[in-house]
């Protein structure tokens, strides 16, 4: 049996600095529309923070015949706290009240679980050469990846806020007549702030305790495998498994200010365009604007997306492999990984409009839902990665040689439109009245899952000799050789899209070929 403790206190030893020394602008045609404003303008913010975690865990593994068992429980305490130094003063244009928070005066995290973890092989006939496996284990989310999910006060207060821009022949945002930036509501030149309670303490976003303490709160992951090995022939065996993964206590940001009723529904409809599927004309519905009446009142909870419906994201899929260590130092690998991810967080929307994510819980590509986002469930399709490695040694030579090759699908390809007040009034729903927080908003118009760029097909090559002097020492000289084949793979698009404009120009394609000569020498 195994026992251990894991645990550690970071101390905010290095504090956190947040450099706003710019108002922000946003254009549309060269035409000013919308300022950002940046609570520390012109200056800084600091901060820090405790993370305590403290874990216990204990293991065992037991055989019987042809079975072997493993299993395991953990038990995990994660909590932090912040300590923080005055912010604003008369120095800070857009904070002149100076304010500060107490190291500890604050809500802080303090979760607790206890977690399985099971794993079991099972000789199929006795004889060593079948096997099946399962696995099965609870994982919890890692304390150093909860900078989305900071409870830190500089966070909780409004540190930066939108506003319209109402003066387009006006560029000097920071001395104009008709508008001070440091004032929320509305004037001749730019309208009310997104946030009324921008530049004050008053924190506009609040974490529900049920979700930040206590028992069985914390964002995990349930991973399953189950797989078959089978001897081929000597040194060659075969794996075939099956896998899944499901994330829970995922969460979502809600402005307990506004209701479904306070968000007007509107549709796109998609320019004609041959590059876009079919051609474009598509409706884009299920789009939301909040009414100008509510705007600039935000009071933003984090939640269990599970408190308001429910939420479901998973990922599952198939591997092969095959490996095979033949004579001569001759070794073979490769396989395939096929898989999918699926997200489905409509239920939450229906009640909730304007719902986020929680960023530090939501894995890449998860539950992206928001007003201009209508894709709150995306079934991706199955995508299938390829990987193999050969290396042998050439005896007479003595120069080893491993070649890899890897085929991966290719980039998520997004169609970001920008639509306008009057695009918006031609659509099939139409909003009935300009947008309440601006000029325009940004809608993608090809749902996620549905177009990918090419497969990355790479091939690298490696040359290795050992030159021997004596029993103790050895010199090893290698060549490399990255994407052998000089592939030009698009890695990355320019997703903004406009009819006839430079949507799906690459951004980024596969470096080109090149080597590289290295030495070694052990003594």
């Amino acid at each position: 049996m195994k026992f251990g403790y894991q645990g550690g206190f970071s101390t905010p030893t290095k504090n956190y600095y947040y450099d706003s020394t710019v108002i922000q602008v946003r254009t549309n045609n060269g035409i000013p529309n919308q300022i950002t404003e940046n609570l520390a303008y012109p200056g800084w913010l600091r901060t820090g923070r405790h993370v305590i975690p403290v874990n216990l865990y204990a293991q065992d593994q037991w055989t019987r015949d042809r079975l072997t068992l493993q299993g395991g429980l953990r038990w995990d305490n994660g909590i932090t706290n912040y300590t923080s130094d005055p912010i604003g003063g008369p120095d800070y244009i857009l904070m002149p009240k100076q304010i500060s928070f107490p190291t500890g005066s604050t809500q802080g995290i303090s979760w607790k679980d206890i977690t399985p973890r099971v794993g079991v092989a099972y000789d199929l006939f006795g004889n060593g050469k079948t096997a099946l496996k399962f696995n099965t284990g609870k994982y919890m989310e890692g304390l150093s990846s909860l900078f989305g999910l900071d409870l830190n006060p500089i966070f909780r207060i409004p540190t930066m806020t939108t506003r319209p821009w109402l003066n387009p022949t006006n560029f000097n945002f920071t001395n104009s007549p008709g508008c001070n930036l440091a004032i929320p509501t509305a004037q001749p030149d730019c309208g009310p702030m997104a946030n009324q309670s921008f530049g004050t303490e008053v924190f506009n976003t609040n974490y529900d305790p049920a979700m930040v303490t206590g028992w069985g709160s914390r964002p995990y992951v349930w991973s399953t495998g189950l797989s078959v090995q089978q001897e081929l022939a000597p040194r060659v065996a075969l794996t075939v498994g099956y896998y899944r993964n499901a994330w829970g206590n995922l969460s979502v940001v809600d402005n307990t200010r506004t209701l479904a009723s306070d968000y007007t529904p509107f549709s796109v409809r998609a320019p004609l365009d041959s590059r876009l599927p079919g051609g474009g004309g598509n409706v884009v519905s299920g789009l939301y604007d909040l009414n100008p009446n509510k705007v600039g009142q935000v009071s933003n909870l984090h939640d269990l997306g599970s408190v308001i419906g429910d939420e479901t994201m998973n990922w599952q899929g198939f591997d092969v492999s095959v490996n095979a260590r033949l004579r001569q130092g001759f070794t073979v690998q490769g396989g395939t990984s096929t898989g999918r991810r699926l997200t489905d967080a409509c239920a939450v929307r229906a009640l909730v409009p304007e719902v986020t994510p929680s960023t530090a819980i939501v894995p890449a590509g998860g539950l992206l839902t928001s007003v201009t986002n209508p894709y709150c469930r995306v079934v991706e399709p199955y995508r299938t990665s390829v990987t193999g490695l050969a290396s042998c040694l050439v005896p007479k030579v003595g120069v080893q040689t491993s070649l890899t090759w890897q085929s991966n699908p290719g980039p998520e390809i997004a169609a970001n439109y920008v639509a306008s007040n009057a695009v918006i009034a031609a659509g099939p729903q139409p909003l009935g009245r300009p947008l309440s927080g601006g000029a325009n908003v940004t809608v993608n118009l090809i749902q996620p899952g549905m177009q990918y760029g090419p497969v990355r097909n790479n091939l690298d090559l490696r040359l290795s000799k050992v030159l021997k002097f004596a029993t103790t020492k050895r010199a090893i000289i290698s060549v490399d050789v990255y994407n052998l084949s000089n592939s030009d793979t698009v890695l990355a698009f320019n997703n903004s899209f406009v009819p006839g404009g430079a949507w799906l120009t690459p951004t980024r394609i596969a470096p080109a070929r090149y080597f590289k000569i290295g030495g070694q020498f052990d003594f």
